[in-house]
C-alpha cells in the first residue's frame, strides 16, 4: 500500500539541505551563501519555542534574499522557518496548520519553476505531509501529493542527506497501516548520518548542520522500537552535537 505521508512534522530543515542539483546546499555554509546567518537565527528561535523572533527572521530574511540576489534559497529557508513553526510544542492546532499552509504557499512557485530543486522538493513533501493531519477530507489528497514531492527529491538527489533524512523521517511518522516502517526509517537515517558526515567541507572536523536532528531521529526510532538504550546514546550524540537543542532536551527527559 503506498505511503500517505502522515507525519507530525519533519524538520529541517531544514531543512534545512545536501549529488544534487540545487542553487546551495543548505545545510551547510555554501560559497556565496550570505543567508546561513538567517537559517541559524531561525534554529535559536525554535530551540527558545519564541515564534515571533522567527517571525522577525523571516521578514529579514526576505529582505536580505531580494538584496543579495537569492531569492529562490531565501524562499527555502523561509518555509524551512514556517515547518519549525508549526512544530513548536504546544501550539495550538489552527496555527499549527496555518503555518504548514503558508510553506506549502511559498514554495509551491518555487518548485513549479524549478523542478530539479531537490531540496525544496523534499520541504514541500514535509509541509504536505504534516499538513495532512489537519485535515479529514483533503488528507489523503495531501498524503498523495507529499509521497509524489518526495519521490521526485529522492530520484533527483539519492545521495542528498537531507532528502534521504525527510524520507525516513516520513517512515517513521507513517502509520504501519499506511506503509510506514520505522526499521525502514532506522536504515535510512543511518544512512543519511553518513551521508551528512561525507558532506563535511575538506578540513573541517565540526558537524554540519542536519547531524544532530538525523541522531535525534535515530533516538527517537530507536525509542520506539524499544531499544532504551540504543535510544539514549543516539540522544547523547545528538546533544554533543548540539547542545541548545530543545527537542534533543525534551527527549532526553522521556528517557
Amino acid at each position: 500500500m503506498a505511503r500517505l505521508g502522515f507525519r507530525r512534522i519533519a524538520v529541517l530543515a531544514g531543512l534545512p539541505l545536501f549529488g544534487l542539483v540545487i542553487e546551495h546546499p543548505a545545510w551547510a555554509a555554501g560559497s556565496g551563501d550570505n543567508l546561513v546567518p538567517y537559517r541559524d537565527q531561525i534554529e535559536q528561535g525554535y530551540n527558545a519555542r519564541d515564534i515571533p523572533a522567527i517571525e522577525a527572521t523571516l521578514a529579514d530574511l526576505r529582505k536580505a534574499g531580494a538584496a543579495s540576489g537569492q531569492v529562490d534559497l531565501a524562499t527555502y529557508y523561509s518555509a524551512f522557518g514556517r515547518l519549525r513553526q508549526s512544530a513548536i510544542p504546544g501550539i495550538p492546532k489552527d496555527r499549527a496548520r496555518d503555518y504548514l499552509e503558508q510553506c506549502i504557499r511559498e514554495l509551491e512557485p518555487l518548485v513549479k519553476r524549478r523542478h530539479d530543486y531537490a531540496q525544496a522538493r523534499a520541504l514541500h513533501a514535509s509541509c504536505l505531509g504534516a499538513s495532512a493531519n489537519y485535515y479529514v477530507v483533503r488528507a489523503a489528497t495531501r498524503g498523495i501529493a507529499a509521497n509524489r514531492e518526495m519521490a521526485a527529491a529522492l530520484s533527483l538527489a539519492p545521495d542528498n542527506p537531507w532528502v534521504v533524512f525527510q524520507d525516513a523521517v516520513n517512515d517513521f511518522f507513517t502509520p504501519t497501516m499506511f506503509g510506514g516502517d520505522k526499521e525502514r526509517a532506522l536504515d535510512k537515517l543511518r544512512r543519511a548520518e553518513q551521508l551528512f558526515v561525507a558532506s563535511r567541507p575538506a578540513g573541517s572536523h565540526g558537524p554540519v548542520f542536519g547531524e544532530s536532528e538525523t541522531w535525534l531521529y535515530i533516538g527517537r526510532v530507536r525509542l520506539a522500537l524499544g531499544q532504551k538504550s540504543e535510544a539514549r546514546m543516539a540522544l547523547d550524540k545528538a546533544r554533543a552535537l548540539a547542545p541548545a537543542s530543545a527537542d534533543v532536551r525534551d527527549e532526553i527527559r522521556k528517557l
